[in-house]
């Protein structure tokens, strides 16, 4: 079974994650009112600029874990 290149894989995931169009304060204000004594954490990235910054790195950083899976194959 063929997982495809690093980038792709998590290109992915990061797809999973998007929420673009919905209101992280919203998604948070439902947990906030689900669990009244935790603080609230959600998943997602709600922002195009963020998904643009961790793809960003990714590009930068692939090659680097690249490196590295080779040296221990």
């Amino acid at each position: 079974m063929k997982l495809g290149s690093l980038v792709y894989q998590i290109n992915q995931s990061f797809k999973e994650l998007e929420r673009f169009g919905e209101s992280k304060h919203q998604a948070k204000e439902k947990v906030k009112n689900k669990y009244p004594n935790k603080t609230p954490v959600v998943d997602g990235i709600y922002s195009y600029k963020t998904m643009s910054a961790y793809r960003q790195t990714l590009r930068e950083f692939t090659p680097f874990l690249d490196r590295k899976l080779l040296f221990y194959i």
